[in-house]
């Protein structure tokens, strides 16, 4: 903990392509300690359904992105328009998202 970010829990999914020796290690020697998570329901994040909003705004402009600089200044100016309601919208569900993944024993959900 720091007093720059204060308390800090990451959330991962615990799928295997997302425990890298060496991202485990970084978080360790950081001080970072992770959430668990279900490794096979992305339903119970809430940063999920984002993606698809970035992706979308990203696709609306009028010149698409071509080389890595223009895809994130993209990613930045899409990431500016997604305001604190558009996350709250989807955190407002996290409560039936965890039941409904409870019900279907780990597995996906119609989150």
């Amino acid at each position: 903990m720091s007093e720059e970010r204060g308390y800090v829990v990451f959330q991962q999914d615990e799928a295997p392509l997302h425990r890298a020796k060496s991202t485990i290690a970084w978080l360790s020697r950081n001080s970072i300690e992770t959430f668990l998570h279900s490794p096979s329901s992305p339903d119970l994040s809430p940063i999920e359904p984002l993606w698809k909003t970035l992706k979308t705004l990203i696709r609306s402009r009028s010149h698409i992105p071509s080389n890595i600089e223009e895809l994130k200044a993209a990613v930045r100016e899409a990431w500016e328009q997604i305001t604190e309601h558009d996350i709250n919208c989807h955190v407002k569900h996290m409560e039936e998202r965890v039941q409904a993944v409870l019900e279907a024993k780990d597995g996906h959900t119609k989150w």
